[in-house]
């Protein structure tokens, strides 16, 4: 078994599923089969030319179809707080996201923050925040204990979870959202944030939240921090308990090996599913009519139409296909549609302009 991997870092464990064929149209993380019905057929990580590979040639199957699922392995838990000893706190810039002096950033209009007893176990500390007309919390040290990252971190997957309690009633505003912030204000870096909302008051809940690291985060002079943020609880009290990050040992998606778009085909009267990938992909700019960017592995989208970008595949091995299924993962939070056009011929890369 053999796949490309259009980014990947750490290990993976591969499970067999013998006679599961996953709906792709109703598959969710509450739908998958349980890994325990699954057979572990080995550990992989990518090699150099970012494949990652593993041998299942002893696979002994029964069913007409096989599913393979790739888990990350669990690498290293890099922030763990129950809040029980001091907790020290600035309102002022550092420009990174780790301290040597400071565990977390208040911003907004916040009343109070820092570590108090437990509304429900007086034997018991934990974070209290108590808001003006709004405000925020960010921690440090929670992605790496004694760094900042770096363009390698790009893409890896930290798994954040907490205790939440409010001890009342807020009608509306009864949630907070979780995001990773600028240090310097409230714009919300890589993916959208998560509002939570606990439902039922007086007692504590469990909340988990992914971050995927991207560039933007890594700005030296206003870096990515995890914060939550308290919405619209104004003058109100919230806490939290149990504070944990879980950097994932292996992240990344599987694509082609000229970026991550490619077309997925059923050829009619066969039982196969035919994936093709680009033999080029490139852009042209209206602002720079004349020039041409050759093969690229990321297309840029352009709400105000001045980029348009070309994906030229192969169609021989799709001909007389039932069903086709053009992907194009993407990447940013904007939201507005893209107009997809056929155009019978080859996009040269290396000489297609705007002008051509």
């Amino acid at each position: 078994l053999n796949v490309p991997m259009t980014s990947s870092k750490g290990t993976f464990n591969v499970y067999a599923f013998d006679g599961y064929l996953a709906n792709e149209s109703t598959l969710t993380w509450n739908t998958m089969p349980a890994l325990s019905v699954g057979k572990l057929v080995g550990k992989a990580s990518a090699d150099f030319e970012g494949v990652l590979s593993v041998d299942v040639t002893s696979l002994e199957l029964t069913g007409d179809y096989v599913t393979f699922v790739l888990v990350p392995e669990l690498e290293t838990v890099t922030y763990d707080k129950d809040f029980s000893g001091a907790f020290n706190f600035t309102s002022a810039f550092q420009d990174h996201m780790y301290s040597d002096k400071y565990d977390f950033r208040t911003g907004g209009a916040l009343h109070t923050a820092g570590v108090v007893v437990d509304p429900t176990d007086s034997s018991n500390k934990v974070f209290g925040l108590k808001t003006g007309s709004s405000g925020r919390v960010k921690f440090y040290n929670l992605f790496a204990a004694d760094r900042d990252l770096t363009a390698e971190d790009v893409g890896a997957v930290y798994h954040i979870t907490f205790k939440l309690y409010l001890a009342e009633d807020y009608g509306e505003n009864d949630y907070v959202q979780c995001a990773v912030m600028n240090e310097e204000g409230w714009d919300v870096y890589g993916a959208s944030a998560k509002d939570v909302s606990v439902g039922t008051y007086g007692e504590w809940h469990d909340v988990s939240f992914d971050v995927t690291i991207t560039s933007d985060m890594l700005n030296p002079e206003n870096p990515g921090m995890f914060t939550i943020d308290s919405k619209g609880l104004a003058g109100k009290w919230f806490y939290i308990d149990d504070l944990e990050a879980t950097r994932l040992g292996g992240q990344g998606s599987a694509g082609s090996d000229e970026g991550a778009s490619c077309a997925v085909a059923m050829v009619a009267g066969e039982a196969q599913r035919v994936v093709i990938n680009p033999e080029s992909q490139t852009y042209v700019d209206k602002t720079n009519p004349t020039a041409s960017y050759g093969n690229v592995t990321t297309l840029p989208v352009s709400a105000n139409g001045n980029k348009v970008s070309l994906i030229t595949f192969d169609v021989e091995a799709i001909k007389g296909a039932s069903n086709i299924n053009l992907r194009l993962p993407a990447e940013g939070t904007k939201d507005f549609p893209i107009g997809v056009y056929v155009i019978d011929g080859a996009a040269d890369p290396d000489s297609y302009n705007w002008n051509s």
